[in-house]
């Protein structure tokens, strides 16, 4: 009995161990390079569920109004001898979030990931964030970054 019960103390050891040592690889690179309008807080986000559709219920929770779709193509210019035609996309928000992730299923689920927002009015890019992690420790980090951008 003392052996069962001294191999179930190793094993707990082991596994917090285990556990600490994958918290420890997680990392985050958050980068924030300009700051969010307060008063226009609606954002073109992709389409899909996983860490999308948690960091989308996030913004939602938070105020924001979300759009999954783009404004439309235009094409502007002048027409002439010295005809000069741009066309570019358009967008409904003010912000527009782009997101890459992998989902990795070992020990412990964590996502591979990367994340930028840009403020479609003058395209600079405001915030931008990657690494590996678990989904609510990502959510988490980016709404803070969002705040910290306000």
């Amino acid at each position: 009995m003392r052996a069962a019960s001294g191999h179930a103390g190793l094993v707990t050891l082991l596994s917090c161990l285990v556990l600490t040592v994958l918290y420890g690889c997680f990392s985050h690179n958050v980068h924030v390079y300009s700051s969010i309008d307060p008063t226009n807080k609606t954002m073109t986000v992709p389409t899909g569920g996983y860490l999308t559709g948690a960091l989308k219920q996030a913004l939602i929770s938070d105020g924001w109004r979300l759009s999954t779709s783009r404004g439309p193509d235009v094409t502007e210019g002048r027409l002439g001898t010295d005809t000069r035609l741009e066309q570019y996309q358009s967008f409904n928000t003010r912000y527009s979030m782009t997101i890459w992730w992998h989902k990795v299923v070992d020990v412990y689920p964590r996502y591979n990931y990367s994340i930028s927002v840009v403020d479609t009015r003058n395209g600079t890019e405001v915030l931008t964030m990657s690494g590996n992690g678990p989904e609510s420790d990502i959510v988490k980090r980016f709404m803070v970054a969002l705040s910290a951008s306000n």
